[in-house]
């Protein structure tokens, strides 16, 4: 009789033990899945990991950022039959009337829920150089390719400093320095806040090229997404772009300070965003509507007020059916409305509050928002998840609650560890604060200096003691 190698014994054991274990299925797995715009996705992801860990039932849920477009895609159905590919969409523009009335005349009703206000910022890569101040007249004739030098005597006239600034950039006089426009390469809403606040604000554009997407100059750089955004302003010295106020400043972008209607330069960070005029936002009365006519707000009243505001919406399908799961179906429902209670929404807004970023929607519109929930039709049997803040006894160890009291080990340190890193970050923040001042003064030096070198050679030159050029 063969005798076995004991290794090949023990592998064959282990085989064998693992095929015993019960098989763990995605069936088994209550799970909600989401794609549309950048903006909210750090939000959305810490939200989801709030209920994954605080969960005792297995769930999953996923957001992915590939922007409105997408996102409105996906939740429509990208194979023509109307049925989803999310389970909900996020977009800074409403579904538009044709795809409104589309997916009426094939029986799908939705519900469109604004959530969050975010500002739309322009930015640029001038090496070293602090605030620029334009126009929107200025910024049109930038974007359109009517000036397309950072030294044009009519961006000047407002930044009197810029010369000096690219001079010490350069290493020398510099006689021009090239404006690179960049510009998003698919439909975005990003741009079509942008092109709104242009034509609405400056003769020189065209309701022509007000959209998501528009016929660019063809000496533009196109860029994919806000990351791509990003990309070319790192990468090319003296670009020009605009994305989310909050993604520019969160990778350290320079922003352009733009004036509002009452005449104020300033940045989306020192601005107003949050809008006493949302009060007149031109809403439809209810979430279920089309909301195909609503637009950006742009150029709201207000001293301080930011001149172009984006509202980020949630798609959501009235009859929920398509999930399958009646546990999935509630799920959701729970997760919307986690969005607009105060124990979580607020994360978005201190996620981002010193970028400039998110500011919750106020409350006539939250109500309105409510409405909406409160239309969306699931399977009666659907279980209804519940929040333990409090410690409840034998009802919290239900199979539907999301407890405060329960906690990864992973969550408990990181949230140890949050107030570490708040000081920490307070302390970055003010060190950051004094090197940017530095390098502003020796910035500013630099372009004094070589000012008054090119002063003293031309007096030499004038004076015959080196010979003129």
């Amino acid at each position: 009789m063969m005798k076995m190698k004991p290794a090949l014994l023990l592998t064959l054991l282990n085989v064998a033990w693992l095929c015993s274990l019960p098989t763990i299925t995605t069936a088994d797995e209550i799970a909600i899945h989401g794609s549309g715009t950048t903006n909210p996705a750090k939000c959305f992801w810490k939200i989801m990991d709030d209920f994954m860990d605080r969960a005792k039932t297995s769930i999953r849920l996923t957001y992915r950022a590939v922007g409105s477009s997408t996102g409105i895609k996906e939740f429509i159905g990208t194979d023509g039959s109307f049925f989803p590919d999310s389970d909900f969409g996020v977009g800074n523009v409403p579904i538009s009337s044709a795809d409104y009335a589309s997916l009426a005349e094939a029986g799908v009703e939705i519900v469109q829920l604004p959530v969050l206000f975010t500002a739309v910022a322009v930015f640029h890569s001038i090496p070293n150089t602090p605030a620029v101040n334009l126009t929107s007249c200025m910024l049109a004739r930038v974007f359109r390719r009517d000036i397309v030098d950072w030294l044009d005597p009519v961006i000047l006239e407002v930044n009197p400093k810029l010369q000096g600034y690219i001079n010490a950039a350069a290493g020398e006089r510099a006689a021009a320095y090239p404006i690179v426009v960049a510009r998003r390469n698919k439909g975005s809403s990003i741009t079509a806040v942008l092109t709104q606040y242009l034509h609405e604000d400056a003769l020189e554009w065209s309701s022509f090229l007000v959209g998501k997407l528009i016929d660019w100059p063809a000496n533009t750089r196109v860029c994919e997404g806000s990351g791509g955004m990003q990309q070319c302003l790192d990468e090319i010295p003296g670009a020009i772009g605009y994305m989310d106020s909050s993604f520019g400043h969160d990778a350290g972008l320079q922003e352009i300070e733009l004036r509002n209607i009452y005449g104020q330069f300033l940045s989306s960070k020192d601005a107003s965003v949050i809008v006493a005029a949302a009060a007149n936002w031109n809403l439809p009365s209810s979430a279920d509507a089309d909301f195909g006519s609503v637009t950006p707000l742009v150029n709201t009243p207000g001293e301080f007020s930011w001149p172009m505001v984006d509202a980020i919406y949630v798609y959501v399908r009235k009859d929920l059916s398509h999930l399958g799961s009646p546990a999935a179906q509630s799920l959701l429902v729970a997760f919307l409305e986690g969005i607009y209670s105060g124990s979580y929404i607020y994360q978005c807004q201190e996620e981002t509050a010193s970028l400039g970023g998110l500011v919750l929607v106020p409350q006539n519109v939250r109500a309105l928002a409510l409405d909406g929930l409160a239309m969306l039709q699931i399977d009666p049997s659907a279980p209804t998840w519940i929040f333990e803040k409090y410690t409840s006894q034998g009802i919290g160890q239900g199979d539907y609650v999301i407890s405060s009291k329960r906690r990864t080990y992973a969550e408990f340190k990181l949230s140890t560890l949050a107030s570490t890193m708040a000081v920490l970050a307070t302390e970055n923040n003010a060190l950051n604060s004094q090197v940017e001042s530095l390098q502003q003064e020796l910035t500013s030096t630099k372009a004094v200096t070589a000012e008054l070198q090119l002063n003293v050679r031309l007096i030499l030159q004038l004076l015959g003691y080196i010979a003129q050029p």
